[in-house]
């Protein structure tokens, strides 16, 4: 896995697939990685399901959801954090680190944001998420929760101009809550104080 910057070719390396929580290399004879074995274990369930084997060029369709970069003012450098399944958890890297880390127990993520050494993260199930980087450990915090009687198509999390935070959820085409077929309505749920 690499960040590449499409404009100057530059690249630079991340951590290894296999050192998310869920992957785990299959070494051939010659003792390279030829496969992997893909786990559905999550930080609340263990998965009904014996994990899975994928080709080296098929596990990122099972694996990836999101990936984004942030920059990180407290180090000058970046990171970046990883929606992937199963069930949309979430790991992070920041550059030059060897592992990825994994975030558990929450799932279901849809969209992040990072600002001031916090990561915001909001499910699909209407929930924010803090967690805070700043100190030696990792903390989570609930911000709000979001509770529809019409369940949600889409959740963002944006900053505005203003340096603002927006929780954003999207309906789509159901409820027949659109103006028009096939369009998409947008809610902005609330403007956050943080």
């Amino acid at each position: 896995m690499h960040l590449v910057n499409p404009i100057t070719c530059e690249q630079i390396a991340l951590p290894s697939v296999i050192t998310i929580e869920q992957v785990k290399p299959i070494f051939d004879e010659h003792g390279a990685v030829h496969k992997y074995e893909y786990s559905c274990h999550t930080g609340t369930d263990a998965g009904p399901y014996s994990p899975s084997i994928f080709a080296i060029d098929k596990l990122r369709h099972k694996l990836h959801y999101k990936a984004f970069v942030f920059p990180d003012t407290s180090t000058g450098s970046y990171i970046v954090v990883l929606i992937h399944n199963p069930k949309r958890q979430l790991s992070f890297a920041r550059v030059g680190d060897d592992n990825w880390t994994w975030l558990p127990p929450h799932e279901r993520y849809s969209d992040c944001n990072y600002k001031d050494g916090l990561l915001y993260e909001v499910t699909t199930t209407g929930e924010l998420h803090a967690f805070d980087f700043s100190g030696p450990v990792i903390t989570t915090e609930m911000i709000v929760r979001m509770d529809s009687i019409y369940g949600f198509g889409y959740t963002y999390v944006v900053q505005a101009s203003s340096g603002d935070l927006l929780l954003i959820w999207r309906n789509i085409d159901q409820y027949n809550f659109d103006p028009h077929p096939g369009s998409s309505v947008f809610w902005i749920y609330m403007a956050l104080d943080i």
